[in-house]
């Protein structure tokens, strides 16, 4: 049941990815470098939440446009549909050769920022077909197989139902096992969603904070910067952003370099007022750890 969606010819894995370094090396007439500590490869399982309904022949084929365009047609050199599991996945591995003809991992999952436009590149890949990308942020992990069995067992520890009395011991027995099968398996999945909505709500917060930081960080500095009346702050922001509407960009740069030149921050009273509470501030905390009983004082 399974479909090779990139050509093997016959080849095992470390022999197509000696073949696609023999490859680089003829391009460019110089040795492939690979270091004791190098990432020869990336081994992918592409795949989506079981009982979505979508067209697998599409699917495969955004799949293998997106694994060439992100990591190089020449460099795709195992790609295998799995058919012969409850949901449809893809394994696939990549050789990563960058622009530089170099070994370079890096080069495509260099550092954690690089890990989620990955992932977020995959998610708009396959958007067209209806899925959606993972939360992001979520700290779930999987569960070991004895723990998962124990959730599963602590419902057994419920009451179980009278035998009735026209029931056989057989019937009633099946009666049993169908009962206490239905109570692990619904109170193992509430267990589950209550965890994945906790776990969803602490990737939406961290998520809110991360697009909208810069947001507050302006919102901090005006509260600061301005004057305590809210309503003539916002007049004057609001003032400022006509003006910028109205007056051409490099004329108001001019004006407020020419501003800046004049009256530099440095010399502002507001500026000053601020390094001066900085200064008493550390002044006080320097007084109050000193020891009282001390002959310095």
């Amino acid at each position: 049941m399974n479909e090779k969606l990139v050509p093997e010819y016959g080849l095992d894995y470390l022999e197509l990815w000696k073949q696609r370094i023999r490859e680089v090396e003829n391009e460019t007439g110089e040795k492939v470098k690979v270091r004791k500590n190098a990432v020869l490869a990336f081994d992918m399982i592409l795949s989506f939440s079981k009982d979505t309904d979508i067209d697998l022949d599409k699917w495969k084929e955004y799949n293998i446009r997106w694994l060439k365009n992100t990591f190089g047609e020449k460099n795709i050199i195992v790609a295998n549909l799995h058919l012969d599991e409850g949901t449809p996945h893809i394994h696939a591995i990549a050789v990563p050769i960058d622009e530089n003809n170099h070994l370079c991992s890096k080069t495509f999952t260099g550092g954690r920022a690089k890990m989620f436009k990955l992932q977020d590149s995959y998610g708009r890949a396959m958007a067209p077909l209806g899925l959606q990308r993972g939360e992001r942020f979520t700290r779930s992990k999987k569960t070991a197989l004895y723990k998962f069995y124990s959730a599963l067992n602590k419902a057994s520890e419920e009451k179980l139902p009278p035998k009735e009395d026209e029931e056989t011991y057989d019937d009633y027995f099946n009666r049993i096992q169908d009962y206490v099968r239905d109570l692990k398996i619904s109170n193992l999945r509430e267990q589950l969603k209550s965890k994945r909505n906790v776990e969803v709500a602490q990737a939406r917060t961290i998520q809110f904070w991360e697009k909208y930081k810069d947001a507050v960080e302006l919102q901090n500095t005006i509260s600061e910067n301005m004057d305590d009346d809210m309503e003539l702050t916002r007049d004057r922001i609001n003032k400022y952003i006509n003006m910028e509407k109205a007056v051409p960009r490099k004329t108001l740069d001019k004006a407020i370099e020419a501003i800046n030149n004049k009256y530099p921050k440095e010399n502002s009273i507001r500026c000053f007022t601020r390094v001066s509470r900085r200064y008493n501030k550390r002044r006080k905390k320097r007084m109050l750890n000193m020891d009282i009983g001390s002959d310095e004082i």
